[in-house]
């Protein structure tokens, strides 16, 4: 690997000097490509920000990579460690049925008084069930529309999918825009019943998550995953009227893990597999008993694997399913909320306890309680991401020590065009500016900043702009901005992505209307915002070129 860009790594290290970086060059001279992918740091190991940042942007350059051919199977790996959720998850609802039926132990009676305390609690955050069950669409795949064929329009246009504890539900579907768009086309009703395919299982599948393991994820039924991101979307307003904004927490948790870094007075705790690791009789337990008959009707019971088999879910739900990330929210709210308050402390959501997903906050003293009860219900703590003591927090994508921020740009594939290498500089200079002497007093950053620079044609290289444009320009110093005036409006220079209008569908992003039936049309415009001339493909742009865009 002989680039530019990597020739920036390669400058990146010997600036840095630190034995990690040494260590890195020497694996990279010997082609011990496995042993660096091995390497970590930890903070605890560090006395300063500065000498981490060096060390963890050191490894951030290979550690999530998604090009490099480590020798590991990364999909079978994603499989393996699904499966010991799944045996975790196995383990836990033995237990939990202990904690049911008997035999009664002191142990299970005080899991069983729990648990129905925290029933409470999510019962206030959720309130009763909806009196109707709607629906929305999201970006995802589904099992009869993946790839470039998942568009809204696009599973309008399918016979959809359902499982058969569905089907008394399809009243309020069959009321949607979507299924009239069937009806107008006759392919709603077969035989005076709804035309569906009814679905056994979801699939699994994976998504590449670095050079060691894909992340693993499953792909449902199309009208499931519609009323499950519906209701997903229901939970998580639930939770802001009564002043938990999912929506908000990511900053939020930012926020206070910085601040925890220097005061030491919260703890920031992360799971591993989380969505995967929440049991079937957990939820059974722990969610009042409507609401968890609705979910249970709502979810896939079984998946199929690569082999073909079909796996009937020791877990409830996985990623994929469209209101995974709101239950585990609120089911870590309530345990998190319960544990402090028997041990007589204050347990306010966004005061005392802060959760979004799998990232926790919490008192540090009712930290390892927290854990401990966590451990109990089947969960696996991530060692490497939870800090309790020391100096250093992690929470929502925020690393800091003793306050400053000292998150790594992590490069997740060799930069192949400019585009790319703008986002690797911008990554670089990000990381900069946390220094409290800014960006240009580290030349270990600097300067492999600019070797990346150097990768960049000349024409494109003059795009400089701040960093609220994002990665459409180099960020950079004002007077270095190319710009011009027009209408008392202050344009700058870009390197923007052009996307093309055509009905192809192998290479454009917008798909005009001519494609779909009338119906479709109308019912998408009725259930999303889409742009007027056709309906933009996921992941796809035809390229980029050079272009103006108003800053002030």
């Amino acid at each position: 690997m002989q680039s530019k860009v990597h020739r920036a790594v390669t400058a990146y290290l010997a600036t840095a000097a630190t034995p990690v970086s040494i260590a890195i060059q020497k694996c990279l001279a010997e082609g011990r490509l496995g042993d660096l992918l091995k390497m970590k740091v930890s903070p605890s190991d560090y006395n300063c920000a500065e000498a981490y940042l060096r060390d963890a942007q050191a490894l951030a350059f290979f550690s999530k990579r998604t090009d490099l051919d480590s020798g590991i199977d990364t999909k079978a790996a994603a499989l393996t460690a699904w499966w010991e959720a799944e045996h975790r998850c196995a383990r836990t609802n033995a237990f939990l049925a202990t904690v049911e039926f008997g035999p009664h132990s002191p142990e299970t009676l005080r899991f069983g008084d729990f648990l129905s305390k925290v029933k409470k609690r999510i019962a206030y955050w959720l309130g009763p069930i909806p009196d109707a069950l709607y629906g929305r669409f999201g970006p995802g795949v589904t099992i009869c529309c993946r790839g470039n064929l998942s568009t809204v329009p696009d599973k309008m246009s399918v016979t959809p999918s359902t499982t058969s504890k569905m089907l008394p539900y399809l009243k309020w579907w069959g009321e949607s825009a979507w299924a009239r768009s069937l009806d107008e086309r006759g392919l709603l009703y077969q035989d005076g019943m709804f035309n569906v395919d009814i679905a056994r299982a979801s699939v699994w599948s994976s998504v590449r998550k670095n050079s060691k393991t894909d992340r693993s994820i499953e792909i449902g039924p199309s009208i499931n995953v519609f009323h499950q991101l519906f209701l997903g979307k229901t939970m998580k307003t639930r939770f802001r009227d009564k002043g938990w904004d999912l929506l908000l927490s990511a900053d939020l948790h930012r926020r206070v893990a910085r601040e925890a870094s220097i005061s030491g007075r919260k703890a920031t705790i992360d799971l591993k597999q989380a969505s995967d690791s929440v049991a079937k009789r957990l939820v059974k337990l722990s969610f009042p008993t409507q609401w968890y008959e609705l979910l249970n009707d709502l979810r896939v019971p079984a998946i199929t694997l690569p082999d073909g088999k079909v796996v009937y879910l020791e877990k409830f739900s996985g990623m994929g399913n469209g209101f995974t990330f709101e239950l585990e929210s609120v089911l870590f709210m309530a345990i998190c909320q319960e544990v402090l308050s028997d041990m007589g402390l204050p347990a306010t959501a966004n005061t005392d306890v802060y959760v979004f997903g799998d990232d926790i906050i919490v008192p540090t003293e009712a930290a390892q309680n927290v854990i401990n009860a966590l451990r109990c219900l089947g969960f696996e703590i991530n060692e490497d991401k939870t800090f309790i003591d020391g100096d250093f927090r992690e929470s929502c994508g925020g690393d800091y020590f003793k306050g400053t921020a000292v998150r790594p740009f992590y490069l997740e594939k060799e930069p192949n065009e400019p585009q790319e290498s703008i986002v690797f500089a911008n990554g670089l200079r990000r990381v900069g500016e946390s220094h409290h002497n800014g960006f240009l007093s580290r030349d270990y950053l600097r300067i492999p900043w600019l070797r990346v620079l150097d990768a960049i044609p000349s024409d494109i290289r003059k795009c400089r702009g701040p960093e609220e444009l994002g990665d459409i320009v180099i960020h950079d110093v004002p007077d270095l901005w190319v710009k011009r005036t027009k209408s008392c409006i202050r344009y700058l220079r870009c390197w923007r992505p052009v996307g093309r209008r055509t009905d192809q569908r192998s290479g454009g992003t917008l798909v005009t209307w001519a494609e779909f039936h009338d119906s479709v049309m109308l019912a998408t415009r009725i259930l999303t915002v889409r742009k007027a001339k056709g309906v933009i493909l996921r992941g796809t742009t035809e390229g980029y070129k050079l272009g103006w865009v108003p800053y002030s």
